[in-house]
């Protein structure tokens, strides 16, 4: 600001942009206990009292009990009263009388239960009420501001056009309200709840994080309201905004709405209230004594209108209203200053921070005492005076931690400067040789020099530090080209060779070494990009080894191949020797039980895993399993001789010998038993994996129609071909059987997910918003019977069921609650609206303009049941429930359809 201009001189455009990047609604939330200073055992702020109320008024027991109670006793007062009409002695009469004041003590305590029962459910539902709406009412205020920004763009208003009074009783108004929501939103309050051990009092926000973003969101329309023009229509949105806060208040709290301006004159009385706002912006800002004094003068000058007009003076206004201008005027000029202070405090709080991060401690600690003992005192110009020489002082401060910090690094800027401008002269003057350079070593010095260049213009000590290292870098390069024209020229040739060659020993090798063959490569790839900042001979010693290591690596996967192939000689034969062995076994060792066909015992397995290890082409599995393949051979042959001995001669055996063989036999009859019973389920195999891939293919029509990714799918089938290959090399059907069985549901999962997306996208564009309230009403009515259908069978146990026994502590009721907070959640009127507004969307005959507006409710209707399938959390603990169920199929299928049938809706009208 100017001097001499005030605030009415500002531009609104400049108002609207500060609230703007101030608010930013939708990030808002409540704020915790701890940020308002409040210490409270009774842990974190609520954002809502409903369940507290619903508690309450459940402690109190059955309304229809206590009614039934009430009557009964009135029934007997009644009575009492009857008797005492008749004749009777004074004993009778006093007896009847005493029972008749006890039975009246009754009644007050019943109806005064009543009362506190039903005080209790109509605060419950006026919190439900008040909260119900939001989801929708968030989402429509979304809508609305897309809507309102894009006709901003557009066909925004010259608001130099409008009146300028107008115009500053608007922004005064909308500071006003938004002012009180934030105190609101800060306003906490206590309730009391009946425990166990007595009673517990608990915070509650008077706002919950999501009012608070509605209001800020009907805020923010106004103000694209007036950037279009629409005053009156912006001052209507305020005015909403000040009445849903008094609401959510009352109807949340239970406590008084934000109090009423007196009445005084009409022309006046706005005047008066922008005042007392920018009275209570100035408190809530930590300005009270400007506040107190100002609220002083702004009492005095309302007492005195109040006294003139009970005298029924005439001309109010005109008496009174410039010194009520002129009193605003000040208030606004408060505000402003109070705006720059916060500005300049908070730049002195920036720089003490930066001292900080750089490790010094004492000034910081000055510039945070003095910022802390501000006073921020009643005259606004003081204050501005006071804060700038605190921003002074931090700045002085800072240069002087810089000056240090740098003395202390050994860095100095105007060196480097000239340094950076010397080698930026000196690579201008190698163009000739430069253009010869690879492209991408120029691009990464250019950068150099370029980045230097910016850091320098730093105060940063680690920004100039990492400017000095590039500055090295650059002038190792210079020089290498000054002494060596072609040397990067040649450097890149020769490591182009190298990672040639890595890439051919990939094709000739693939398999083997595979994690060292992609070490050396990331060497290459280091070295290749960052050959051009090292010295040559570093660079030169790098690829000479790197030279070494590929030549060396090419041998080693060459001995290694060859490794590998005797290991695997040497597997075979053992496999063969296991054959002749499974032929004596089945010649000479079958019996009534177990009749052999070959041997499948625990050797089989040896073997492969020996080969197995080979397979993996390493150097030390390679080695481990050519160990393990001549152990076995020695263990295998001497089998087989010993298996001979046995079937010739049994007493030319020795116990020791004796007892392995008939180890080996018990483990060859099992694994021949389970063979055999693999076997039994390879038909069955081989016709489950047929149609498993007959069910992926027909599926994956089914995407193709909807044009999805099938790459779930695809997963699936390479599950299934990975099944088959192991299952045919280790013969084990009957786990076969079972995994591919396993994929059946997966698959059909996957189509049934299809069929729901072409069951949306195939039909009109009502049939489709029909189903996906088809969905939506299928879960509710899981929802409603989940209970007994559900919870209460899951209950059962052989004693009757646990819901019956009280001292189990489940709570009928409550859970009945909860189920039914999901079902009324989901709102009534998007269901019975949105296939009637889709149909109108592609209406023949029908208007333009009237399709659109049909296409707003029904996205409105669509995304109020999205909203709430994402966002309320009853459903997110629904879709996990433990129990045996379909709720999360329910919800998935209600939530997958709902997006397919906006994308149906935003492209249903062309334009």
């Amino acid at each position: 600001m100017t001097e001499g201009q005030t605030v009415t001189d500002v531009a609104i455009l400049d108002w609207i942009k500060k609230f703007n990047a101030a608010k930013g609604w939708d990030t808002l939330s409540v704020p915790k206990p701890e940020m308002l200073g409040i210490k409270h055992p009774g842990g974190k702020l609520k954002s809502s009292p409903k369940s507290l109320f619903a508690a309450n008024r459940d402690d109190l027991g059955n309304r229809e009990d206590i009614q039934k109670q009430l009557d009964t006793v009135k029934s007997e007062v009644s009575e009492l009263k009857r008797k005492l009409g008749e004749n009777l002695t004074a004993a009778e009469i006093e007896t009847l009388q005493e029972q008749l004041l006890i039975k009246l003590d009754e009644q007050q305590e019943q109806e005064a239960e009543l009362a506190l029962f039903d005080r209790f459910d109509r605060l419950t539902k006026q919190v439900i009420a008040a909260e119900e709406s939001i989801p929708q009412d968030l989402l429509a205020v979304e809508t609305s501001i897309m809507d309102l920004r894009d006709k901003v763009e557009k066909t925004p208003a010259d608001l130099s056009k409008l009146d300028p009074a107008e115009l500053s009783r608007l922004r005064d108004f909308h500071d006003m309200v938004s002012g009180n929501v934030e105190r609101a939103r800060q306003e906490v309050i206590p309730l009391v709840q009946s425990t166990e051990d007595g009673t517990e009092t608990k915070l509650f926000a008077a706002i919950n994080s999501k009012e608070y973003k509605l209001l800020f969101g009907m805020l923010e329309e106004a103000i694209l309201l007036l950037q279009l023009g629409k005053l009156a229509e912006a001052k209507d949105r305020i005015q909403t905004v000040s009445d849903k806060l008094s609401e959510y208040r009352t109807a949340r709290t239970g406590a008084q709405p934000i109090s009423q301006q007196e009445q005084l004159d009409p022309a006046l009385d706005e005047i008066l209230m922008h005042c007392g706002g920018l009275v209570g912006t100035l408190k809530h800002s930590g300005f009270e004594k400007c506040a107190a004094l100002r609220e002083e003068e702004v009492k005095k000058l309302t007492g005195r209108i109040r006294t003139e007009r009970n005298a029924k003076t005439p001309y109010l206004a005109e008496m009174f209203k410039g010194e009520a201008t002129e009193l605003l005027n000040v208030l606004r000029q408060d505000v402003e200053a109070m705006h720059k202070v916060q500005s300049l405090l908070g730049e002195a709080m920036q720089d003490s921070q930066a001292m900080l991060a750089n490790g010094h401690v004492h000034r910081p600690k000055r510039i945070q005492d003095k910022i802390q003992k501000y006073d921020r005192g009643p005259k606004s110009a003081d204050n501005v005076v006071a804060a700038l020489e605190i921003r002074d002082y931090a700045r002085e401060r800072l240069k002087e931690s810089l000056a240090e910090d740098l003395d202390r690094a050994a860095v100095k800027p105007a060196d480097l400067k000239k340094t950076h401008d010397g080698l930026a002269a000196r690579y201008l003057k190698l163009a000739t040789e430069l253009k010869k350079l690879p492209a991408e070593v120029k691009s990464e010095i250019d950068l150099m020099i370029l980045a230097s260049g910016q850091l320098l213009d730093s105060n940063s000590v680690d920004a100039l530090k990492q400017a000095d290292r590039y500055l090295r870098s650059i002038d190792i390069f210079i020089k290498n080209i000054e002494g060596y024209p072609t040397v990067y020229a040649d450097f890149q040739k020769r490591i182009d060779k190298i990672e040639t060659e890595i890439k051919k020993i990939g094709v000739d090798y693939g398999a083997y070494e595979i994690g060292m063959r992609a070490e050396m490569d990331d060497d290459c790839k280091q070295l290749k990009t960052s050959y051009m900042t090292l010295n040559q001979k570093q660079v030169l010693d790098r690829i000479v080894a790197l030279e070494t290591d590929v030549a060396n690596f090419r041998r080693l996967c060459s001995e290694l191949r060859g490794k590998k192939r005797v290991a695997f000689k040497m597997a075979d034969a053992l496999n063969e020797t296991l054959d002749k062995i499974g032929k004596t076994l089945k010649s000479s060792f079958s019996n009534g039980f177990i009749t052999f066909d070959g041997y499948y015992g625990s050797l089989r397995g040896e073997v492969a895993t020996a080969r197995a290890d080979v397979e993996k082409r390493t150097e030390s599995l390679i080695e481990k399993g050519t160990e393990t393949l001549i152990t076995l051979k020695t263990k295998i042959d001497k089998t087989r001789t010993d298996l001979e001995k046995m079937r010739t001669d049994k007493a030319k055996l020795d116990p020791a010998t004796s007892l392995a063989l008939n180890a080996f036999l018990i483990d060859a009859r099992g694994a021949q038993a389970e063979h055999d019973a693999d076997e039994s389920k390879k038909k069955d195999f081989q016709a489950a994996r047929s149609e498993v891939k007959a069910e992926i293919t027909e599926a994956k029509k089914k995407f193709a129609k909807i044009k999805s990714d099938p790459s779930d799918l695809d997963a699936l089938e390479t599950e299934r071909l990975n099944l088959i290959k192991e299952i045919e090399a280790s013969g084990a059907y009957v786990d076969g059987l079972k995994r591919m069985t396993a994929l059946f549901p997966r698959v059909r999962k996957l189509a049934a997910t299809a069929d729901d997306a072409a069951e949306i996208l195939d039909g009109t564009l009502e049939e489709a918003a029909k189903s996906c309230v088809s969905k939506v009403e299928i879960l509710r009515a899981h929802v409603r019977g989940f209970f007994d259908g559900v919870i209460r069978r899951a209950a059962e146990t052989t004693n009757g069921n646990q819901f019956d026994d009280k001292s189990t502590g489940y709570d009928e009721a409550k859970i009945k609650a909860f189920l039914a907070s999901i079902v009324s959640a989901l709102p009534q009127k998007a269901i019975d609206d949105l296939p009637s507004a889709a149909a109108l969307v592609v209406k023949p005959g029908l208007g333009l303009a009237e399709r659109r507006d049909a296409r707003k409710a029904a996205l409105a209707h669509t995304r109020a049941l999205m909203a709430v399938l994402d966002g309320f959390s009853p459903l997110n603990h629904l879709r996990v429930n433990p129990f045996e169920s379909t709720a999360a199929n329910h919800l998935n299928a209600a939530r997958a359809a709902l997006p397919r049938l906006e994308m149906r809706l935003l492209t249903a009208i062309k334009e």
